[in-house]
């Protein structure tokens, strides 16, 4: 799997984070997985928190391998 990433839009704002996720990937159940397995970041950081609300302009990336 490619380093995905994106910005958060106005459609995306005031949503968890793992809503986000789900949204840029071809199995939406991945999307717990990953956060679990320390493969998202939010801003540059590692975040693993499903619930964590996102603002608009925020960037998600999801890596390759957990960090």
């Amino acid at each position: 799997m490619k380093p995905t990433s994106f910005h958060v839009r106005d459609s995306l704002a005031g949503k968890p984070l793992s809503s986000a996720v789900r949204q840029c990937l071809d199995d939406p159940a991945d999307a717990a997985k990953l956060l679990k397995s320390r493969r998202v970041q939010l801003n540059g950081n590692l975040c693993v928190d499903p619930s964590r609300t996102l603002r608009t302009g925020d960037v998600v990336k999801i890596l390759p391998h957990p960090s």
